[in-house]
């Protein structure tokens, strides 16, 4: 009767540590999925990150080429009124001499 009362014990006993080990793989896996869920949801914030940043690189990179249009169109017209102030110059000094 002790050898039955010393056996069910153990039985009741592993079944405490089978239904507390089940129990505990229940919240690890719940934890997993978790942590699943928040690193799939930074994987796609990085990405938008990455998307933001590649259209903000394209935006700027179109912003610097034209600049750089300008500062060229600008710097032609400079050239350009600088050559014609020297022209001008120039017929004066003729005008000047042909007076003289």
């Amino acid at each position: 009767s002790d050898g039955m009362a010393e056996a069910s014990g153990a039985l009741q006993r592993q079944r405490a540590e089978v239904s507390e080990a089940q129990e505990l793989l229940g919240n690890l896996r719940g934890e997993i999925l978790r942590r699943q869920a928040a690193l799939q949801r930074i994987r796609e914030a990085r990405e938008e990150q990455e998307r933001r940043a590649k259209g903000m690189k394209a935006e700027l990179d179109e912003e610097i080429r034209e600049m750089r249009e300008v500062l060229r169109a600008q710097a032609l017209q400079g050239r350009q009124a600088q050559a014609e102030l020297y022209r001008q110059r120039i017929l004066q000094e003729q005008q000047r001499q042909a007076l003289c």
